[in-house]
């Protein structure tokens, strides 16, 4: 949180879909919302954070934990696609097909990031993350 958010403070909320984090500022604005996701990669699950700010877009994706063979081949510019995508020129909400891996192209060309080249799995299941914590953070304000 502290890499997305840096000097923010947070706090852990449930909806339906479970946990996330609301991100608050010094003073105790809503400024964003983390939102933990877990795909199966090419060896386990891979589990990533994806900030989103309250305006909706994405601030990041940060990794928290691996077991891929294939994680040397995750380039840092692969991160930084995830920078700076605006919730309302995301498609495929409500919602997407899970079951795409491999090769899930319609949900690269949702959110507009390119896939790993060799790492096709791995990729899936961060591209994945993504999704989901945007349907998430969907499923929050909604609430709201």
């Amino acid at each position: 949180m502290a890499q997305l958010f840096p000097g923010a403070t947070f706090e852990v909320a449930t909806s339906a879909s479970g946990d996330y984090y609301i991100v608050r500022d010094a003073q105790s604005a809503i400024i964003g919302y983390g939102v933990a996701n877990a795909n199966w990669g090419f060896n386990g699950e891979v589990r990533t954070l994806t900030g989103i700010s309250a305006a909706g877009e994405t601030l990041g994706l940060e990794t928290i934990t691996q077991r891929e063979s294939w994680w040397y081949y995750v380039p840092l510019s692969f991160f930084s696609q995830f920078k700076g995508i605006p919730m309302e020129n995301v498609t495929l909400l409500p919602g997407y097909d899970k079951n795409c891996s491999p090769r899930c192209t319609s949900v690269y060309s949702a959110i507009g990031v390119d896939a790993i080249s060799g790492a096709t799995y791995t990729s899936d299941a961060m591209i994945k993350n993504v999704m989901d914590g945007f349907l998430h953070w969907d499923e929050v304000l909604s609430a709201q």
